[in-house]
């Protein structure tokens, strides 16, 4: 999907800590081109992003857009407010405990496929206008 829109990829799997963040950041935002948006694969990571941007003066959204996965209890009181990927939790636990007591009581005994669906809440973060919402 990111190739299809002639977007190129950049993904950091070792930025988790303050100085690891700061510096991946830095890094991606001289290549050329610069970054354009930052996806958060879990709260911390998309907490750490939004900082260090901060503390980098780099306009959210105007410079780099933000996206979190998952919602978190600061997320829509933050300025901007960040976009985020909901996930269902309640109705994953759900799925998982009733799997498990199946499988338990001998009625699962192969693997099961449980597809969940996620929202995705859009705020301040991503730099969508209002008529692009969903």
């Amino acid at each position: 999907m990111i190739e299809e829109a002639g977007l190129e990829e950049h993904v950091e799997m070792d930025a988790g800590g303050d100085a690891a963040a700061e510096a991946a950041i830095g890094k991606h935002m001289k290549m050329k081109g610069g970054i354009d948006a930052i996806f958060g694969l879990y709260n911390q990571a998309t907490i750490k992003a939004y900082e260090v941007l901060q503390n980098k003066n780099i306009s959210v959204p105007e410079r780099v857009s933000l996206i979190g996965f998952d919602d978190f209890a600061l997320a829509s009181t933050l300025r901007p407010s960040i976009t985020v990927v909901s996930q269902a939790v309640e109705e994953m636990a759900r799925a998982a405990t009733r799997l498990l007591l199946q499988h338990m009581s001998g009625e699962l005994t192969a693997p099961q496929q449980v597809e969940i669906g996620v929202r995705l809440i859009v705020r301040q973060s991503c730099g969508c206008t209002a008529t692009a919402r969903v």
